[in-house]
């Protein structure tokens, strides 16, 4: 009996020796005398591999003695939020030797972690899933945060793991239709919303029109989607922010990654420049998809073509120990043309340099400055007006954060400015055959300027603060050629009463504007907390494009004095709460947007080539109001989430004068107004690092302008359209399965690989991305035609490798 309880006592340790960890000595911040009372302090740091030097995201950070803890995000980071006291942290990640280190907290203070590798990984699993509570210990309301783990485990659309497509999955986000470029969010338009990679701007964040996104899986590390309460550092848009962070290169050790598939294949090498001080990432993706289109039997189809490629190139260099510099660069183009009729292609260059310095133990700075340009054409390559059109935008950023953590508060604050440089319409021929007459239609450009500053602060146990206040100074400037107007409204070609020229740099027109962001959590138990908040922001640049779903030829538009800018009010308020010590979590929000001037467009535009944009847009009152629900389960053989949102977006354009009127003046549906959302996401666990999964998702419908009769005039058929978005296409309804099958690794697991097996759309529902209508022979009645995207089952398989 007593060898029997000896065998289980060495067995316990053995089994608890991954979690109990390594014991350290105890380090303590501060000193006594300097909190008194009832007071809590700040601590934070960055926990790292110190063999390869990778910073580690979703490592755990737990307190036993208070029954909490949190994870690193994706750039290694953590924060706590903890009184004054004596505590023991238990740090661990998954595959690595757990951490015990005993503190003493008196005062604020940084500490950082290296964990080096473990064998014993099942235990941490279960801590990190059961430990983390972002979602309620999270100040702000209305953000999401996926790591790159999370995205895989996601159904793919040809063999991709895809940023954007997990967005959808989202409560709150959603999407036009398949082939659609961008998302919308809360009922905004797809322009407002910042898309950033590693903070710099991307104007087009899909390829292939929306089929895939323009993030490569390997070289992300995760993303931050703010929807409610938006950081006063962040500006510039009216709905959203999504903040995508790239990970650093190997500094220890080189090794590769990639995946090869029947669309696309992806390649990432990492490793050091010189150890320990500079290392390299760099990542390349590529598509092949022309052979497919061979294979299907319609003329059309095999004249077509499609491709892509982009290409990410990471530089980190650590100057010492207090400073760190990384050169980023990111380079995408497409190309796509249908038959000899028509075709697009489009890229983006982007250069950026940051500057991350440590200037004492509470405070850092960023420097950071990126150069970009996004250009695209479309073109006609046959027949007597065969042509190419171009156009583009050209921009430069500027930014100087602070973050300072002195003691209850986290703040930060710096100076932004941005130059916008749009590219001319150019219009050419295609050949020297083509009857199209060259043109060139210069565009506008502007500079905007912002100060911020944005304050975490823990008032009590129970109640948190983040308050931030951004004041923005936006500036059109020539070289400019203003037209003047008899009617300042309603403006047309035929009321031109001058014209006001600008020389180059000097100023057309200003705006300013003060942003408050204000959000509240109240902490009202362990496990659940009430959240509200409110935020104002200014959009000085816009998206013109009377297509509902946006093409890479639509033109960005700055602000001038005929086309303000965008001011939306967003109000919030969540009830976030989870279960069985976090392994259910779950909340339900409800928003309230209201947008001023929110551009349209009047009816029959002419938006390209176009030297009085003006006289063809309108500005209207936007409004946005729902309702979202998840509940997401994250521990066991059975993981996943069920989401589910009721949105409305709505416009008015209510003017005096009938002519600047749509719908009488009434609200209408946006485009992309669409009420039910439902997605339901499920993964099965089927070994270590094999599983199952599926992806249901079903929305309502987007509005249309609808055909209601015709009338013959003269002989000839005349159409009588419904108002404005009166009539919904059908339903959106879809199934997507997935399974990842691991194959068999090397004894040292210096390579291992799996092979990714999906089905798109099993259900083969021919979803409508729109309606048309077509007159058959000898009638004079207009027939409806619904036109699908993807109208059948897309299989799709991968092997992905690693060493």
């Amino acid at each position: 009996m007593k060898s029997t309880h000896l065998f289980c006592l060495i067995l316990i340790c053995c089994w608890s020796y991954p979690i109990l960890g390594q014991e350290r000595e105890v380090i303590t911040f501060g000193k006594f005398f300097a909190k008194k009372g009832n007071r809590t302090v700040f601590l934070q740091g960055v926990i790292s591999d110190p063999q390869s030097g990778k910073l580690l995201a979703d490592a755990t950070i737990q307190i036993p003695e208070l029954k909490m803890g949190t994870a690193s995000d994706s750039s290694g980071k953590y924060r706590l939020v903890l009184p004054v006291g004596t505590y023991t942290l238990i740090v661990s990640h998954e595959g690595m030797r757990t951490i015990r280190q005993p503190i003493i907290l008196y005062d604020d203070g940084i500490l950082d972690f290296g964990l080096n590798a473990q064998a014993y990984t099942l235990r941490d699993v279960v801590i990190e899933s059961t430990m983390d509570d972002e979602n309620v210990s999270e100040t702000s309301a209305g953000v999401n945060k996926l790591r790159v783990k999370e995205i895989r485990a996601l159904p793919t659309f040809m063999g991709e793991v895809d940023v954007i497509k997990s967005l959808l999955l989202l409560p709150g986000v959603s999407s036009v239709g398949e082939g659609a470029s961008g998302f919308n969010v809360r009922g905004g338009r797809i322009d407002q919303n910042l898309i950033q990679l590693e903070g710099a701007t991307l104007f087009n964040p899909s390829h292939a029109m929306g089929f895939f996104s323009a993030f490569n899986s390997d070289v992300v590390d995760g993303f931050t989607l703010y929807k409610g309460n938006v950081p006063a550092q962040f500006g510039g848009r009216a709905s959203s922010v999504l903040d995508v962070q790239i990970r650093p290169g190997n500094f220890d050790r080189f090794s590769f990654k990639g995946g090869i598939g029947i669309i696309s294949s992806r390649f990432v090498a990492e490793g050091p420049i010189k150890k320990g001080k500079t290392s390299f990432l760099l990542g390349l993706r590529t598509s092949y998809s022309d052979w497919i289109l061979r294979l299907i039997e319609q003329p059309e189809i095999q004249e077509s073509s499609a491709s892509f490629h982009d290409i990410n190139l990471i530089l980190n260099h650590k100057i010492n120990l207090n400073n760190t510099l990384t050169f980023s660069y990111y380079r995408s183009k497409d190309f796509f043309r249908y038959a000899r009729e028509f075709g697009f292609a489009y890229a983006t260059n982007m250069g950026s340099l940051v500057w991350k310095r440590i200037l004492s133990d509470k405070l850092s700075s960023t420097t950071f400055a990126v150069m970009g340009d996004y250009q695209s054409q479309s073109f006609v390559p046959e027949g007597v007006l065969a042509f190419k059109l171009d156009n583009g935008i050209r921009y430069y950023q500027f930014e100087q954060d602070l973050f300072f953590v002195p003691k209850n508060h986290a703040i930060h604050a710096g100076i932004e400015a941005n130059l916008y440089d749009m590219k001319a319409d150019e219009l050419n021929k295609w050949a020297d055959g083509s009857g199209i007459v060259p043109q060139v239609v210069d565009k506008d450009k502007s500079i905007d300027l912002a100060a911020y500053v944005n304050d975490e602060w823990k008032l009590s146990n129970r109640l948190s603060l983040n308050a931030g206040l951004r004041y923005a100074f936006y500036q059109q400037i020539g070289e400019e050629e203003l037209f003047v107007y008899e009617h300042a409204e309603n403006r047309t070609l035929l009321n031109i009463t001058d014209t006001l020229r600008f020389d180059a740099w000097e100023p057309v027109h200003a705006y300013q504007g003060l942003e408050p962001r204000l959000s509240l959590k109240w902490q009202l138990g362990g496990q659940s907390a009430l959240k509200l908040s409110y935020n104002r922001m200014n959009q000085y640049i816009h998206l013109v494009s009377n297509s509902t779903a946006p093409t890479p030829v639509d033109i960005w538009q700055v602000s001038t004095p005929y086309i303000p800018p965008q001011r939306a009010d967003n109000y919030s308020i969540g009830l976030y709460q989870n279960f069985y010590q976090n392994v259910f979590e779950s909340s339900i929000e409800f928003y309230y947007k209201r947008i001023a001037n929110l551009i349209d467009y009047k009816d029959f535009p002419d938006l390209l080539l176009n030297n009085h944009i003006e006289t063809d847009l309108i500005s209207g009152t936007g409004r946005a109001y729902g309702g979202e629900v998840y509940v997401r389960r994250k521990v066991g053989r059975w993981t996943g989430w069920i989401s589910y949102a009721y949105s409305r977006s709505e416009i008015q354009l209510a003017h005096d004068d009938p002519d600047l009127q749509i719908n009488s003046g009434d609200w209408y549906p946006t485009s992309y107004d669409q009420p039910h959302n439902l997605n339901i996401v499920g993964k099965r666990q089927l070994d270590k690092k094999s599983f199952f999964s599926f992806h249901f998702t079903y929305r309502t419908g987007r509005p249309i302008t609808g055909l209601i009769s015709t009338y013959t005039l003269n002989n000839s058929a005349i159409p009588h359209f419904s108002e404005r978005n009166q009539y919904r296409i059908p339903d959106y309804i879809r199934l997507d399965l997935s399974v990842l099958l691991a194959l068999r690794t090397k004894p040292d697991k210096s390579f291992d690989s799996n092979i990714s097996l999906s089905i798109y759309n099993l259900f083969a529902r021919k979803n409508a991305f729109s309606v048309f209508y077509r007159r058959p022979n000898r009638v004079v009645v207009p027939k409806a035609y619904k036109l699908a995207v993807l109208g059948s089952a897309f299989p799709s398989i991968i092997y992905n490798f690693n060493f």
